[in-house]
């Protein structure tokens, strides 16, 4: 999809989790997938 992932993760023990930062620029999105979110 052509996104970026962030440097590090971070552990969130209060949902049991382990949150990383991804970045996905609309740009990059193919017209199919915008389409999903079209009004």
């Amino acid at each position: 999809l052509g996104c970026y992932i962030g440097d590090g993760a971070v552990i969130d023990e209060q949902f049991g989790t382990t949150d990383v930062f991804i970045l996905l620029p609309i740009d990059r999105l193919e017209s199919r997938y915008l389409a999903l979110w079209d009004d």
